[in-house]
């Protein structure tokens, strides 16, 4: 199955102005809106961030990234979080440094939404460090499709606490293409887990190229 993006400028409720912002289109249906803030998005960004406040009323917590900014950070995103400072217990305490993704920027009052669900986005395929382990299919893969890349994928390992998630693009993809981009997004995965583990509270691990440029490519 294909899509087809289109990125424009539009005029987006929840912004004041027109936002470059891409639209994935699927047998002329809309299945996508990806607004792109240029030059002030904090989009993808992957840090070492410090709980401030746990708050259990809201099930979330505060944490604090790089340049002072407090971010939310709901607890169904941090089910299985890297913990940097100590090993994760099954509790989010204040003070905990974890490795947190922007997952939206802030809107108006809100501040920008976390995720301790780290995921490493390719054009076939994803890596999520999210406490799984194997490989996940998208919905819209045709059957055969996904019946097929299983058997292409038996050579690929998954390290335990991570998910490689093959997307609907790889439909229409070669298999060696798909291995190649599957190899590299887990051998990043594993070097930003190195890395995360030794770097400072309130480090940026890794900034996320514009959205436009990543759906160019």
């Amino acid at each position: 199955m294909s899509s087809v993006c289109v990125i424009t400028r539009a005029v987006l409720k929840e912004y004041t102005e027109p936002v470059l912002t891409s639209f994935y289109l699927e047998k002329d249906k809309l299945t996508e809106i990806h607004p792109h803030l240029e030059g002030r998005s904090l989009l993808g960004n992957i840090y070492v961030g410090k709980v401030k406040h746990v708050v259990k009323n809201i099930d979330a917590a505060f944490v604090e990234i790089a340049g002072g900014q407090t971010c939310y950070l709901p607890f169904k995103e941090a089910q299985a979080p890297v913990l940097t400072n100590r090993r994760w217990d099954g509790r989010l305490l204040a003070g905990d440094e974890i490795l947190v993704q922007v997952m939206r920027d802030a809107l108006k009052t809100k501040e920008p939404a976390l995720t301790a669900k780290i995921s490493l986005e390719g054009r076939l395929a994803a890596v999520a460090l999210d406490g799984g382990h194997g490989v996940r299919y998208s919905k819209q893969l045709p059957k055969e499709a996904a019946d097929h890349f299983r058997e292409v994928l038996q050579s690929v390992t998954v390290p335990d606490g991570m998910t490689l998630v093959v997307r609907t693009a790889a439909g229409d993809a070669a298999d060696i293409a798909l291995l190649r981009e599957a190899n590299a997004l887990l051998e990043k995965a594993q070097k930003l887990l190195s890395v995360g583990r030794s770097r400072t509270v309130f480090s940026m691990i890794s900034e996320e190229r514009p959205g436009w440029l990543i759906e160019l490519a």
